[in-house]
């Protein structure tokens, strides 16, 4: 019986590590504390991606329920950019909007901020600065 409890209590901390290192990783998370659905895009810096195109990648959607939260972007945010840009609008009529323009379009899409489709529309984003934190979470509240 002593061994089971010690096999048990080696599997729950364990357990604990598992859940504890992922809820650490390093990551933008946006949250939806209002009370309707929201679709989120997000735009960010990437010469690399999209240096003949602006240098921005854009992003799009995560649809997050009301209570929940979607990590948006993986990764150190401050090794990758200190700045970032949202755009979210909820079902019942609510958006973020900000000063930088960019195209995106209904259906999921990864592009960059300089190229535009038939089927995109361009909206506004929103800046956040994450400063020189690695990981950053955005509360979206009406």
């Amino acid at each position: 019986m002593t061994s089971m409890k010690h096999t048990l209590s080696i599997i729950s901390v364990l357990a604990a590590s598992v859940f504890f290192a992922g809820a650490a990783q390093a990551s933008l998370r946006i949250c939806n504390a209002g009370p309707a659905r929201v679709d989120v895009a997000i735009m960010y810096r990437s010469p690399e991606t999209c240096g003949e195109y602006g240098n921005f990648a854009t992003e799009g959607w995560w649809s997050i329920n009301p209570g929940l939260c979607a990590v948006v972007h993986g990764g150190n945010l401050a090794k990758i950019n200190r700045y970032w840009y949202y755009y979210a609008a909820a079902d019942d009529g609510g958006a973020w909007t900000g000063d930088s323009t960019a195209y995106v379009t209904n259906a999921a899409f990864s592009s960059c901020v300089r190229i535009g489709r038939s089927d995109a529309r361009i909206v506004r984003f929103r800046e956040i600065d994450v400063g020189n934190a690695a990981n950053f979470t955005l509360n979206l509240v009406r």
